[in-house]
């Protein structure tokens, strides 16, 4: 498969987030929540669907270009220091896709506008957003499932986390293109507008599909965690 890169502008009626979604990742007993969250809810679900301005792409990389060991990913002329919890994900992969994906800088603004004045609402808003691009991650997941047709696909597989330094987001955004789809690195390589991510795919016919290894991970506050912990247990 020749490199190609491909870029797509989701309608926010492609996700369905619900209230009863947004409860379960904060941790409610759906039988006793207090009535200001369930109004707060409400109020940042229909808010979310007004504000989000969704962009995600990714690029294919031919299997001539990439070379995985143990601890490293070569893409091109580019070194990746991935560690080894995230090169076990990428085991017997044929090539890898990266991306990048963003629900636009209006969540980023609301928050900022409304944490001083009113904390419940700002923290719905961050969490509804949250969730909310990490579903545009599945949905870039099914888009390249497509394009790759028959191979397996790995779990999406980000810097900042497994070990994996954030720092190497200046690398893998310098393969696709400075300020892919609107998204922005300070100095620390930290992604503006914040309510974006970005990472590495694998695929293969002989990958074999792994679950994250939260439990051996050593980052505390992770969001992936908490998500993947309210999902399976």
């Amino acid at each position: 498969m020749p490199s190609a890169l491909y870029f797509f502008k989701p309608a926010i009626d492609d996700f369905v987030l619900t209230k009863e979604q947004i409860l379960t990742v904060l941790g409610y007993n759906m039988d006793d929540v207090p009535d200001s969250v369930i109004k707060a809810i409400e109020d940042g679900l229909k808010l979310a669907y007004r504000i989000s301005d969704i962009k995600c792409g990714f690029k294919i990389f031919s299997q001539s270009e990439i070379k995985i060991s143990r601890t490293k990913l070569v893409v091109g002329k580019l070194d990746f220091d991935i560690k080894n919890i995230i090169s076990l994900h990428l085991r017997k992969a044929e090539s890898v896709a990266l991306f990048a994906a963003t629900i636009g800088p209006d969540f980023d603004n609301y928050i900022k506008s409304s944490e001083e004045n009113d904390i419940l609402d700002s923290f719905i808003v961050n969490t509804i957003g949250s969730e909310l691009v990490e579903m545009l991650g599945d949905w870039i997941e099914r888009r390249l499932k497509e394009v790759v047709g028959n191979k397996n696909i790995s779990n999406r597989l980000s810097p900042g986390y497994c070990g994996w330094n954030v720092s190497e987001q200046k690398k893998l955004f310098g393969m696709l293109g400075e300020k892919c789809c609107g998204i922005q690195l300070n100095e620390s390589s930290l992604m503006t507008p914040i309510k974006s991510i970005s990472g590495i795919i694998g695929f293969g016919e002989k990958l074999i599909r792994q679950d994250y290894k939260c439990k051996i991970c050593k980052l505390d506050h992770c969001y992936k965690r908490k998500r993947v912990e309210k999902n399976y247990g």
